[in-house]
């Protein structure tokens, strides 16, 4: 498995996600950009490749797994649209003073 097909793939990868992602497209796209960027400096330092054999299935999913341009988004919409406990509280107790108030 040669670092150029494995960064042709992650590109591949990232331009999928970025189209089917509405709500992270801005973070699949910047890292996409930085996946051009390496698969450029690779072609750059070992000069034009020729004919590789594709990746397997095997090796495509160890990649999707293992690949740190691949890693998903710490904090993502999901965190966020999963608020504590605590907060909900909170909220609750604050809506509930403002109610108060307009009787």
């Amino acid at each position: 498995m040669s670092r150029l097909s494995v960064l042709k793939y992650c590109c591949e990868v990232l331009a999928q996600r970025e189209s089917t992602d509405p709500n992270l497209r801005w973070f699949w796209t910047i890292r996409r950009k930085v996946a051009n960027y390496c698969r450029a400096y690779v072609e750059e330092r070992e000069g034009p490749s020729g004919q590789q054999p594709p990746l397997t299935s095997q090796e495509k999913r160890h990649i999707e797994t293992t690949h740190p341009l691949l890693e998903g988004r710490e904090g993502s919409s999901h965190s966020a649209a999963q608020p504590s406990e605590e907060w909900i509280d909170e909220l609750r107790k604050r809506v509930f003073a403002y109610v108060e108030t307009l009787k």
